[in-house]
């Protein structure tokens, strides 16, 4: 029976066979792009690009709009984003060192042994024991979360840095247990390919197979193509059923290009089909490949997760035809279409959507890319155009057509009202104790997640290319964002919402919440990541600015302010030092240079400008009223018993506090250089001091009042106080015991030499830093 099958397939297939042996007959390709050209129409499709190899024969063509303004169409040259269908490249590359090493190399190396040392994973024993095998295979067990590839990563970033940075992924399930899709380990595999190669991996990607296989449009984005040059097709993407170009930024996945930054055309990926099916002989005849070893890559070497088996596949009698996945090689999927085996990988970036595909027992390829498709339609048009042309070539009738394809899957499967969407978790009313939720949350190696409440109370987030606002939901710790700019189509990818959860947690004695755990609402455990809150005030440390470390230090003299920040991922060191502003605006402007310089150095688009910078931290902060003052604490009324008061108190090392009254029964306070005056609060043994003369400016910065804290004890005989405690704050206090009860004047000389002791440290401190500067610079 399977021979007489056999036979009628061939029959079939001489219909579509010219006289000279052509198999891609006008009469087969014009059936072809009426399919194709009718879903295009009902789908609303903007652009698309199809190549179809049948052993030496190729047909490339181009389909819709690469350019819809300026009605420049698609053709078999335009570029397109091919997304993961990226991860075959890197795969390839790493198959084509292991067979140069002669054995030094095997799919089986662990990690370690060619990164050395500094690589950390998670674990110590995941560490030992991953090997190239774990990371093409998705079978690492680490979490897969790629939100902060929406976020982006500095241009400077490099992929050693990110490597070196992989002991903070944390593990979501177990190791080599199942097949979880995982983008970073393709990164990694990247990084793998560099060490081993001795060369970056585009330069890896150009020199092995960009090259040999003459694919000459092809580029990597980011590196040494945009998306919105002349021969690429524009990334169209809709935001609340409206069709809008997207911004190219966004289409940078720096330092993970390994597994998704390639953009090329049908020509070339034609070539890396007939290259594939071919058994790795390019069309000059050379071997840069074995067969033996693309053989290995293809073969399924893990089952897939019971999602994938199950979310595309065809079944009878539900279906007229079946379709299944079942395995994962060296990124490559592996299928069945009617019985006969298919090896493939599709790729999505945004706006470009990509499928790749061989039926190596026909000797046949085909790849499809779109750009500016509805999600919802993009996925069966290109499984429609697969299963059509498939048809043709097995000489079958196909049973999708121009009559029945744009209701694809139905009649077959019911999908009105699949529309997804999670905005019912919303409730409505404000977020309640919106300052709990606000700061600054770091992951080691994610970046920093800013939460911050506006003048009108609402919160909103900042993740590097994310601006969101957050909705309250049944759960307090539970809120969920919106994304908007340039990034608002993940949210409102059509007619549809999908929020992302943010859930906030804390520590049993802590107010704020000290967790925050983001993740997508159709995504599972193994997408959730983990950020920490983080103290971005304290006054000297080792911090991450978006995916940076910076150690910084500060120093003030009075009117001078300085700081000193060194980047030294990127070998940058920033000065800054002022005079003659006032406090609250000095160290908010030292901020923004230090940001915008940065960011020009990190080749990213300062997020402070000259429209901006001089409301900063508004509007992202609401600064409103918030003008400190200690000035509430003073009654009215004279101090009682004054001269309970009134005598010298001294520190050994920070020497003596005179306390006089004068004529008018006031407090007059004389410590060297400084002179004040003293008031009384409600609480009879506090008095707060009001400075004047040459320090005036201490207590009084700007339009705010600043007094000090002048608390008196004394033993339980006393009548006069015997102790003087000097404080801004609880970790300022300083203690003077009292040595006389004269005020005079003449005893404060000595006061007076100690109390320079504290700016002459500063001073040196200052000067210790403008020398390391002039040293690293």
């Amino acid at each position: 029976m399977s021979t007489v099958l056999t036979l009628l397939c061939l029959c079939s297939l001489t219909l579509w066979t010219t006289a000279d042996g052509k198999v891609l007959t006008p009469q087969l390709t014009s059936r072809i792009e009426a399919f194709v050209e009718n879903l295009m129409q009902c789908r609303k499709g903007v652009g698309l690009s199809l190549a179809v190899v049948k052993g030496n024969e190729t047909w490339t063509r181009g389909f819709g709009m690469a350019d819809k303004a300026s009605g420049r169409l698609v053709n078999s040259s335009t570029l397109f984003g091919i997304g993961s269908v990226t991860k075959a490249f890197t795969s390839t590359i790493l198959a084509m060192l292991i067979e140069e090493s002669r054995g030094k190399y095997t799919w089986q190396t662990p990690i370690k042994d060619i990164l050395g040392n500094d690589f950390q994973l998670a674990d110590e024993y995941l560490t030992s024991h991953v090997t190239i095998k774990d990371i093409l295979l998705h079978r690492t067990g680490l979490t897969t979360s790629i939100i902060s590839l929406y976020a982006g990563y500095p241009a400077t970033f490099t992929r050693e840095q990110f490597t070196n940075r992989l002991q903070y992924l944390p593990a979501s399930g177990l190791f080599r247990d199942e097949w979880n899709y995982n983008n970073w380990m393709y990164g990694l595999a990247g990084r793998v390919a560099e060490v081993m190669g001795g060369a970056s991996w585009e330069e890896l990607l150009h020199q092995r197979i960009f090259q040999p296989l003459q694919m000459n449009d092809s580029r990597v984005i980011g590196y040494d193509v945009e998306v919105d040059v002349d021969n690429f097709a524009l990334p169209y993407v809709y935001v609340r059923n409206e069709l809008v170009l997207s911004d190219p930024v966004i289409y940078h996945i720096h330092p993970d290009e390994p597994a998704g930054a390639i953009a090329s055309s049908a020509d070339d990926m034609a070539k890396w089909l007939s290259w594939h099916l071919h058994g790795g002989v390019t069309s000059d005849g050379d071997v840069i490949l074995n067969k033996t070893t693309l053989q290995d890559m293809y073969t399924p070497r893990i089952i897939l997760s019971p999602q994938k088996l199950t979310s595309d596949a065809m079944l009878k009698p539900q279906f007229p035809v079946t379709y299944q996945d079942f395995g994962y090689g060296y990124a490559w999927v592996t299928s069945s279409y009617r019985g006969y085996p298919i090896v493939w990988h599709s790729g999505g970036i945004n706006s470009y959507i990509t499928y790749l595909s061989m039926l190596r027992d026909l000797d046949l390829g085909i790849f499809m890319t779109t750009n500016g498709y509805k999600s919802s339609d993009v996925k069966y048009t290109l499984e429609e155009i697969l299963y059509y042309i498939t048809d043709l070539f097995l000489g079958e009738e196909p049973w999708l057509n121009t009559t029945n394809a744009c209701q694809f899957p139905q009649p077959w499967v019911n999908t009105t009202g699949q529309t997804p969407s999670n905005d019912t978790n919303i409730v409505p009313g404000n977020i309640e104790n919106p300052q709990d939720f606000a700061g600054q949350y770091e992951n080691r190696l994610f970046g920093n997640i800013v939460v911050a409440q506006n003048g009108s109370n609402e919160l909103l987030v900042t993740y590097g290319r994310i601006t969101g606002k957050l909705y309250k939901t049944k759960d307090r710790n539970v809120l969920v964002m919106e994304i908007y700019g340039l990034l608002e189509f993940l949210t409102h990818p059509g007619d549809s919402l999908q929020y992302y959860n943010l859930t906030f947690t804390r520590g049993d004695q802590n107010v704020k919440y000290q967790q925050l755990l983001f993740s997508a609402a159709t995504q599972g455990p193994t997408e959730t990541l983990v950020y920490s809150r983080t103290n971005v005030s304290a006054p000297t440390g080792d911090t991450l600015i978006g995916r940076y470390q910076v150690v910084w230090h500060s120093g003030l003299l009075h009117r001078y302010d300085t700081r000193l920040y060194l980047l030294k991922d990127v070998d940058l060191a920033v000065f800054i030092t002022t005079s003659g502003h006032e406090d609250r605006n000095v160290k908010l402007t030292i901020q923004e240079i230090f940001f915008y310089i940065t960011d020009l150095f990190l080749g990213e688009e300062p997020w402070l400008n000259t429209t901006n910078a001089c409301q900063f931290p508004q509007p992202w902060v609401n600064t409103t009223g918030q003008t400190p003052s200690n000035d509430t604490n003073i009654v009215p009324g004279d101090i009682e018993n004054p001269q309970d008061f009134v005598g010298q108190y001294e520190n050994r090392l920070f020497g003596n506090i005179v306390v006089a009254q004068n004529g008018s029964s006031e407090l007059l306070v004389t410590y060297g250089r400084i002179t004040g005056k003293l008031y009384k609060t409600k609480d009879r043994n506090v008095l707060m001091m009001e400075i004047y003369g040459l320090l005036e400016f201490l207590t009084h910065p700007e339009d705010s009042v600043q007094y000090y804290n002048l608390t008196f004890t004394r033993g339980d005989q006393n009548v006069k106080y015997q102790q003087l405690l000097f404080s801004e704050g609880p970790t300022e206090t300083l203690v003077y015991s009292r040595v006389s009860d004269s005020a005079s004047p003449s005893d404060t000389t000595n006061g007076s030499s100690k109390t320079l002791l504290f700016p002459i440290v500063t001073a040196f401190q200052c000067m210790v830093v403008q020398m390391l500067v002039s040293t690293i610079l």
